[in-house]
């Protein structure tokens, strides 16, 4: 993972390996890879199973990191399921360093930035420039990834939160005449919303 630049060793955390926007790219079980293998659920649904373990399925922004070493099998669910597949090389400890999970869905808030910048590594695959580019690129992706699944985390425990208060203050009031009205206003919500 070094480049050379006017005679000087350049590190790349990241190397893109290979990248594939349809289906058709995904491993079919056949080989065990030495690349990290991220896949993007685009349309419609797969089970997707990763070597010894269990199944599980992958909806569209949802995201799997498969690691090196592992074989990744898929059934799609929907005839139009499709996925996109960025295959890099890294080191163990920079992966590490965006503390996500692997071998298990990701809920994303949404995978358009995530698709936009597969698209461009789709773009410049290839190009005399793309190991520069391409670790960039790459670390902005599991970066996106990280933050929107935090941020999509951090949502689910607050409506988790959120709904326990609103449960206690029903139970604690039952005995009261409550009304959708009532009980969203004391929780800052207009009633539709809640």
């Amino acid at each position: 993972m070094y480049a050379f630049c006017n005679n000087q060793r350049i590190y790349h955390p990241f190397r893109l390996c290979a990248i594939g926007l349809n289906k058709q790219f995904v491993t079919d079980g056949s080989a065990v890879p030495q690349f990290y293998e991220l896949m993007i659920g685009r349309v419609g649904k797969a089970v997707i199973r990763i070597q010894d373990e269990q199944s599980f399925q992958l909806h569209p922004d949802q995201a799997v990191i498969v690691k090196p070493g592992h074989m990744l099998e898929f059934q799609a669910l929907d005839e139009e399921w499709d996925a996109a597949v960025l295959r890099f090389y890294c080191s163990h400890s920079a992966l590490n360093l965006f503390q996500l999970r692997h071998h298990q869905p990701l809920a994303l808030r949404s995978s358009r930035r995530i698709m936009e910048l597969i698209e461009l590594l789709w773009r410049e695959w290839g190009e005399e420039e793309t190991v520069y580019s391409s670790s960039e690129i790459i670390f902005s992706l599991l970066l996106e990834l990280k933050m929107q699944s935090n941020s999509l985390q951090y949502l689910q425990q607050y409506s988790v939160k959120m709904m326990q208060k609103v449960l206690d203050y029903i139970h604690e009031n039952y005995a009261a005449k409550l009304t959708i009205d009532e009980i969203s206003k004391r929780f800052g919500y207009t009633s539709q919303h809640f």
